[in-house]
Formats: structure tokens, C-alpha cells, sequence
């Protein structure tokens, strides 16, 4: 299991997290930053394959707000 993952320096101002947080706002952002962590932390979903869950269970790993 993977104790970090890398966020690059200009994360917060490339035109894509940009276009996010814009579209669906700041929590948007957090809640990419959660999946990517629940990817590294989960055993066969470090390489970021989300294939068999529901979008429910994405939501909640992401923990998206309803």
C-alpha cells in the first residue's frame, strides 16, 4: 500500500482544476484529491482503475457531497 502520492506544483492553477472548481466549486477539487488518495490506499486500485464500482461508491470514496 502506498504511504503518499505526488501532487505537481501548479496542480491549483492548471486550466483543468481551474475549469473544476469553476464548474462544481473548491470542494470539487478536495474531493478529486480524496479519490486519488482512496486509489493509492486501496489494494488493485493503485494504478487509479475505478472498473467495477458503482457511482454511488465512487461518491462516496471521493466523499462527494449530495
Amino acid at each position: 500500500m502506498a504511504e503518499d502520492y505526488r501532487v505537481r506544483v501548479g496542480f491549483l492553477d492548471h486550466p483543468k482544476t481551474q475549469a473544476l472548481e469553476e464548474e462544481l466549486g473548491a470542494e470539487a477539487v478536495l474531493c478529486l484529491m480524496r479519490l486519488w488518495e482512496f486509489c493509492r490506499s486501496t489494494p488493485g486500485r493503485e494504478r487509479g482503475d475505478l472498473g467495477g464500482m458503482s457511482d454511488p461508491a465512487i461518491e462516496r470514496a471521493a466523499r462527494w457531497p449530495r
